[in-house]
């Protein structure tokens, strides 16, 4: 599955940005790849946590770390693969979910 993203700025705001950034589409793709990469090596810092995986989880990422050569490297150096792996399992609300919560407690 893929997501595709649309924004819509003025003429104005689109003159006004290119005039510091030479290619504008570019410039949001890198922005936003840049934002998962950072996203993706908080995930695999977060996979220490006990919680972060359940038992049939945690031996599913682990054996691909293993098989990725990842098992005693720092979770910045994991590969992409490991760290998509531990994306799509770990148990961790998203921000949207943990801000709902928040509120809904302030509102009780």
């Amino acid at each position: 599955m893929a997501h595709t993203f649309t924004i819509t700025i003025t003429d104005e705001e689109y003159r006004a940005f290119s005039l510091r950034v030479t290619d504008p589409d570019d410039w949001v793709d890198h922005a936003i790849r840049n934002k998962i990469r950072k996203n993706m090596i908080w995930i695999a810092e977060e996979a220490s946590k006990p919680d972060a995986f359940d038992a049939n989880d945690k031996a599913t990422v682990e054996a691909l770390m293993v098989q990725e050569g990842d098992i005693m490297k720092p979770p910045k150096e994991y590969s992409d693969v490991v760290k998509a792996e531990m994306a799509k399992l770990i148990k961790m609300d998203t921000r949207v979910e943990r801000d709902a919560d928040e509120l809904a407690k302030m509102i009780e």
